[in-house]
């Protein structure tokens, strides 16, 4: 029998992505129930590839009205913090197409430039002094917290002076069980009095405070910004009420924080891209099982027009067949310069210039 894996142990995820544990589950016990101590009831938890994709397909049967964290809240608490991302369809297309327009290609495109000058300038502040001096830098906190933000900022209208407010509560809100980044630790802490904010935390109401404040300018001084989209629009005929607006806001800049789906996931592919921009080797790490996964790499390509490189699994194992494509941007449908990887992982890219691009690799598991 295999051994049982406790995924509420918030000691094993301080440790680091459980990624062996989650190998034994997939392997052992792909759909799995685990208890939980009182007041919570217990979750199931699914692990295999072709069983998430078939529960995320039958909203019906696995519903995000409840709720999507280990959180239980009451139907009084869902009315008051249900976000887009806690409803299912036709409701969570509705409120999709509201903001859906402002991240098309299109309207996004109308950003290059100013991404592109606001990685530069991100990227000499936080690298130009310490690596002069020789010095340690955190590139996650330096770097990579600081492009989503500022990025989504300027989609929403949101002022430069806030910024750093919204990547504080941000942090502390995903981080709610993380006692190293928020001082009102969910699980840990009796936090009954804040359950109708968002992620159950005193900092969701400071969120929507200044959230409210943002909005009550915007609607005295309308702009063509996101913000301003979303206080002229209307759902069935009905305008955006101020629960709506304020949960709406709350998750709008905690996605743009980029902490929630960035951090890990940069963590793993640092090494990759800091050997792609010193021209050394470079790895591009492919995700669990090896499925459909794209890993986005940016740097500077080497003046000699090739880039070799080896892409590995999680595990570290080499990755044969991977198609490995250079692109203009990471949007880009076709790749500049292609190759497939060996049965040792290693591939070479012929035919580069010294433009910027980015790196994906894409392999398919079996």
């Amino acid at each position: 029998m295999a051994e049982a894996v406790d995924l509420t142990d918030l000691d094993m995820w301080a440790r680091g992505v459980p990624y062996a544990e989650f190998a034994r589950l997939r392997r052992a016990a792909p759909v799995t129930w685990h208890d939980e101590a009182p007041p919570n009831s217990g979750f199931w938890s699914v692990c295999g590839y072709s069983d998430i994709v078939a529960a995320s397909r039958d909203v019906a049967t696995f519903s995000s009205a409840r709720g999507i964290s280990f959180e239980e809240p009451t139907d009084e608490d869902m009315v008051a913090r249900r976000t887009i991302i806690d409803t299912d369809p036709p409701e969570h297309t509705k409120l999709r197409k509201i903001v859906s327009g402002a991240f098309s290609i299109r309207a996004v495109a109308v950003y290059q430039h100013f991404v592109e000058g606001l990685t530069q300038q991100v990227l000499d502040t936080a690298l130009t002094a310490p690596v002069l001096a020789g010095e340690a830098v955190d590139f996650v906190d330096a770097v990579a917290k600081e492009v989503p933000i500022r990025v989504l900022a300027r989609i929403m209208g949101l002022p430069e002076a806030d910024l750093g407010s919204f990547i504080d509560l941000g942090d502390r809100l995903i981080a709610n069980t993380d006692p190293d980044v928020t001082d009102v630790v969910w699980g840990r802490d009796d936090t009954d009095a804040y359950r109708r904010f968002p992620f159950r935390s005193p900092y969701g109401k400071q969120l929507w405070d200044l959230g409210r404040e943002i909005v009550a300018d915007r609607l005295r001084d309308p702009g063509d910004d996101l913000l301003s989209l979303l206080l002229r629009a209307e759902v069935d005929g009905d305008r955006l009420s101020e629960v709506d607006l304020d949960n709406f806001f709350s998750i709008l800049v905690i996605a743009g924080n980029g902490y929630l789906t960035g951090r890990t996931t940069f963590q793993a592919g640092f090494q990759a891209w800091l050997a792609f921009v010193t021209l050394s080797l470079l790895e591009i790490v492919l995700g669990i099982d090896n499925i459909i996964f794209i890993s986005i790499l940016v740097g500077r390509l080497p003046p000699e027009q090739r880039l070799s490189g080896r892409v590995v699994d999680l595990a570290g194992a080499p990755v044969a067949g991977a198609m490995v494509q250079a692109v203009r941007m990471p949007g880009d449908p076709l790749g500049v310069a292609e190759a497939v990887s060996a049965p040792d992982g290693t591939f070479t890219l012929h035919g580069l210039d010294a433009r910027r691009y980015a790196l994906r690799a894409q392999a398919f598991d079996g």
